[in-house]
């Protein structure tokens, strides 16, 4: 497979990915576009492409993060368009909001999204250190987080995973630790610090959680993955 260009199959910065349902979802950040595969024994063959670099409904700025929902619902944080759009399994617009500011449903720079059980729609916004939280077709529900180095402040929040229980870990690269929430935004613990050792960080950005609850960790600046066992949460304090 080639490695870099603008045929299906080959990637510009890829960015984002997600797994579901036997499918890879994967975002193109210079590319502005999502392409979806799927892997068999010896290959991955190209089952969809769709998006452009541009402003309108189906097109992206940067798009970064993407996460699916078990019927194949689509959430990209459409990032140089400071939104989130939706699209169907078979990457039809469905959905779209956001726009560029700091009030309830805005955005600066939106870099990572997740979801809940419940279908709940968790993004993180780079610039404006917020977590925000909306319902699977949009409504705001709830923000937390201010710049800062404190429980709950963020520097640059990027990775955002959800674990079964409905906890929230938020990675922030600029920190060099994670954090871990409620649904509702209150504080649980917060592990690491800038450095090479284990369970240091230098610039943190992707994470994700497995059903067991191990807690994977991409340390950008350490060139590894980190696996950390299930964290044991508490309402206030440091889990490790």
């Amino acid at each position: 497979m080639t490695s870099w260009g603008f045929n299906k199959g080959d990637f510009d910065r890829p960015y984002g990915i997600a797994l579901q349902a036997g499918r890879i979802y994967v975002t193109e950040f210079d590319n502005g576009r999502i392409q979806v595969f799927k892997r068999t024994v010896s290959e991955f063959n190209n089952l969809l492409t769709w998006g452009t670099r541009g402003t309108s409904d189906g097109q992206f700025i940067s798009p970064s993060a993407i996460a699916v929902n078990q019927e194949g619902r689509t959430y990209v944080a459409d990032h140089g368009n400071q939104r989130v759009q939706v699209f169907d399994k078979n990457g039809q617009f469905l959905d779209t909001w956001g726009k560029l500011g700091s009030q309830d449903g805005e955005f600066v720079s939106p870099t990572g999204i997740a979801l809940d059980q419940d279908g709940n729609v968790y993004v993180t916004d780079v610039n404006t250190r917020h977590i925000q939280v909306f319902d699977a077709h949009g409504k705001f529900l709830i923000k937390w987080g201010s710049m800062g180095k404190g429980d709950g402040q963020f520097d640059i929040p990027i990775g955002i995973a959800i674990d079964r229980q409905g906890n929230v870990y938020v990675v922030d690269s600029g920190s060099h630790h994670v954090q871990v929430f409620r649904s509702d935004g209150g504080f649980l613990a917060k592990w690491g610090s800038k450095g090479e050792g284990e369970g240091q960080f230098d610039r943190p950005s992707g994470i994700a959680i497995d059903e067991f609850g191990k807690v994977f960790i991409a340390d950008r600046g350490n060139n590894r993955i980190q696996v950390f066992a299930p964290v044991s949460l508490t309402p206030t304090g440091n889990s490790r």
